[in-house]
């Protein structure tokens, strides 16, 4: 055990439940805390991707909790409410049972419920609340019924957000005491250049397959997207080759990840005749070996992304990288990689060619890119700033 062996409850109660940059950190981070010494239990409903992965996985005790789902919706807002003496009696009752007096005691609440519902009690317990925000600040907290609550309770928590984006976004809100912590990865070895040397080029790129596909009316544009389009940026990814195509009949895209809206995506590139192959869900070693295939990676988001672990795995893997400027990533590595406006299929293009046009350069810039990812993006380096700020919490 180490010196500062701390008790983590982990509370996490989504509105929806599926895998993704959140849940992969949150088990990276507490994979690691746990080889260190710490304690984890986490609380969380049955069949939910998070609460699922930690109990298989062996890291945490997994303790199913029920609690309502809560959207950013006046109904939604209406029912949670109504269900509130329930959910705070349950998040009481988890929080008391797995305190322990003679440790240094954590709660890292992750989804809004649990930060309405089980802050105060939390406190009054006992622990050291940490907020995590790791998704991107939007309309679902600023429309929120309960955001003047989420303010107040702000007061009395340490909130963690992966980039400066976000910290600005939420001290738009008059929030404060907020930490920035990169998100991390692992990094191995970097791969050897001359990537662009070869006869075909392969790009790739990597999200999920949802919402609806974006309107060409809405490029070029910043204003916020509402929730139901896709805001990965894979449409403008298809219509990005399909235009390179005429410049270079040796590209080929691939993309990697599925979701509910797979067939739009697949009729898109078909219809425009988009040299691209989907790859659907990759676990992490296919993901490598994915990468390593890539000569370019494109990272087009087309709405506010807090980080982008896509990103980041590109820089650590050593190849040229195009980035949205709607990415938390993008102001952190301006000199490693190629930032580009969001929603601007024009601008991927003409940093495609740039790289084509001038391997060497590209192979400087992804070096500079790699740098960055371990000096900045490594899983270890992750795990000890977190640790650090854990244990001055007391």
């Amino acid at each position: 055990m180490t010196k500062h062996t701390i008790n983590f409850v982990i509370f996490h109660f989504p509105y929806s439940s599926l895998y993704g940059g959140l849940e992969q950190q949150t088990i990276d981070l507490f994979t690691e805390l746990k080889k260190r010494g710490h304690k984890i239990t986490f609380c969380g409903r049955r069949n939910e991707v998070l609460f699922e992965e930690m109990r298989n996985k062996k890291i945490a005790g997994a303790i199913p909790t029920i609690a309502p789902k809560m959207a950013a919706t006046l109904l939604s807002g209406i029912w949670a409410l109504i269900c509130a003496p329930f959910s705070m009696i349950n998040f009481y009752r988890q929080l008391k049972r797995n305190f322990q007096p003679n440790q240094k005691n954590i709660t890292f609440m992750i989804s809004l419920n649990e930060k309405i519902f089980a802050t105060m009690s939390a406190i009054k317990l006992g622990y050291k609340v940490v907020w995590v925000e790791h998704v991107q600040i939007g309309k679902w907290l600023y429309a929120h019924p309960f955001l003047r609550l989420y303010k107040k309770l702000s007061k009395f928590v340490t909130i963690i957000t992966p980039s400066e984006m976000n910290a600005r976004l939420l001290r738009k809100l008059s929030v404060r005491n907020i930490k920035v912590i990169n998100n991390g990865i692992e990094i191995g070895p970097a791969e050897p250049k001359n990537r662009l040397r070869n006869k075909n080029i392969y790009i790739g790129a990597s999200g999920r397959l949802n919402g609806r596909i974006l309107p060409t009316n809405l490029f070029g544009t910043h204003s916020p997207l509402p929730s139901s389009y896709h805001d990965k940026g894979i449409d403008i990814f298809i219509r990005t080759m399909a235009e390179l195509k005429k410049n270079l009949p040796n590209v080929f895209g691939y993309i990697a990840g599925d979701g509910p809206s797979r067939a739009i995506f697949e009729k898109l590139a078909n219809s425009l005749k988009a040299p691209v192959k989907f790859l659907g869900l990759l676990n992490r070693r296919q993901y490598g070996k994915f990468l390593k295939k890539c000569d370019i990676f494109v990272v087009p988001s087309s709405n506010t992304d807090s980080f982008s672990l896509t990103a980041a795995e590109a820089l650590a893997a050593n190849i040229p990288t195009i980035i949205s400027d709607f990415t938390g990533i993008a102001s952190i590595v301006k000199n490693g990689a190629y930032i580009i406006p969001g929603r601007d299929p024009q601008a991927i293009k003409k940093a495609i060619l740039k790289i084509v046009q001038n391997p060497k350069s590209a192979d400087k810039i992804a070096e500079q890119g790699y740098k960055i990812a371990i000096n900045k993006f490594s899983l270890k380096k992750m795990v000890d700033d977190y640790e650090e700020l854990f244990i001055n919490l007391f």
